[in-house]
């Protein structure tokens, strides 16, 4: 899928201001982080390449990924392996 869209910014410049507008797409998979996931556990790699924890992170950190409820983006920073959806946040 591809999101159309673009970004803004306005700078300072001889005196006045400067507005700067970019076309920004940004193009998704159809297929989710437990899709990928799923897929890394029933085909791994040839040649080994770790054990599933090592693969997931090493395939995931890094990557940007859309959120189901709000399509927010975000960066995935790391993986929490010793969590479950019924965990809450400590405030």
């Amino acid at each position: 899928e591809i999101y159309p869209g673009y970004t803004t910014a306005i700078h300072p410049f001889d005196g006045g201001v400067q507005l700067i507008c970019d076309v920004a797409h940004k193009i998704l998979r159809p297929n989710s982080v437990l899709d990928i996931m799923y897929d890394m556990h029933r085909n791994p790699p040839r040649g080994g390449g770790g054990n599933f924890h090592e693969m997931c992170t090493k395939k995931l950190v890094g990557e940007i990924v859309m959120t189901t409820y709000n399509n927010k983006t975000c960066r995935i920073d790391d993986i929490s392996w010793d969590v479950h959806p019924t965990n809450t946040f400590k405030q």
